[in-house]
């Protein structure tokens, strides 16, 4: 078990419940030292819906439709060994985590509770997986901060969430910041330029305006958020998704 990640949802929680809720949680996972599933399950009650193995080297290859490139291109397990052991895990995270879910299209929060868990890999995986079901996947970068997802996929940090969110760029706009990652059905929204206070931008309505905007061209929205013991943005998005992932690095 401790070489081991334990991916936890919490979904259907809706508006105050969902942020209050979490607020608890991740009080409690500040300070735990969690090592098996069960521990999570009876200390914290939340639903175990998956465990992904640690990405060996061997799997680390390139997969085939994205482009290649050295920085974090291959945590994308899903394409570069469909075969695998990772791969494995997270379709059946994926599975397990759709049959919570109301229905398509489905908005989905993935977080932490610190730094370093693997939420951002496995966005990354769960985006792939989707996508390659045939599933109109979208990947919104909401960590404003120390943002990831434009070196997993090789593509470029300009233009994004931010700059939507921000009012530069109108709302109505959004498609034009939507890049493709070069797999069918798959297409990323990255965090854009880098704000000074992305809290205020996050709790802004013009989040949820693009949240029900792109509701409208895809089957489920993945958005990458910070770790919610470190700044208040998960907790922010939290209120307006139908589902939260919670990635826990077992110790």
């Amino acid at each position: 078990y401790p070489q081991l990640r334990s991916v936890m949802t919490w979904a259907l929680i809706f508006g105050v419940l969902a942020c209050s809720g979490l607020l608890w949680v991740f009080s409690f996972l500040g300070g735990a030292a969690l090592e098996r599933p069960a521990e999570v399950q009876s200390q914290i009650g939340l639903d175990l819906v998956g465990m992904i193995p640690r990405i060996e080297v061997d799997e680390r290859r390139t997969g085939a439709g994205l482009k290649a490139g050295a920085d974090g291109h291959h945590l994308i397990v899903c394409r570069a060994d469909g075969r695998s052991r990772c791969s494995d895990a997270y379709r059946i995270l994926l599975t397990n985590l759709t049959s919570k879910l109301p229905g398509r299209p489905a908005v989905i929060l993935v977080t932490s509770s610190t730094l370093q868990e693997g939420k951002s890999t496995t966005v990354a995986n769960l985006g792939v997986a989707s996508a390659e079901l045939g599933h109109r996947t979208l990947i919104i970068g909401c960590n404003l901060r120390r943002p990831t997802l434009y070196k997993i996929f090789q593509l470029s940090q300009e233009g994004g969430m931010s700059d939507l969110l921000s009012g530069a760029i109108p709302v109505d706009q959004w498609r034009t910041f939507v890049k493709p990652t070069g797999l069918e059905n798959l297409s990323l929204l990255t965090s854009g330029k880098l704000p000074r206070d992305s809290t205020k931008l996050l709790s802004s309505e013009r989040t949820t305006e693009v949240l029900r905007r792109v509701r409208e061209d895809f089957d489920y929205i993945l958005i990458d958020s910070p770790p919610a013991t470190l700044l208040t943005d998960a907790l922010v998005l939290a209120s307006r998704v139908d589902g939260v992932i919670l990635v826990y690095a077992a110790r």
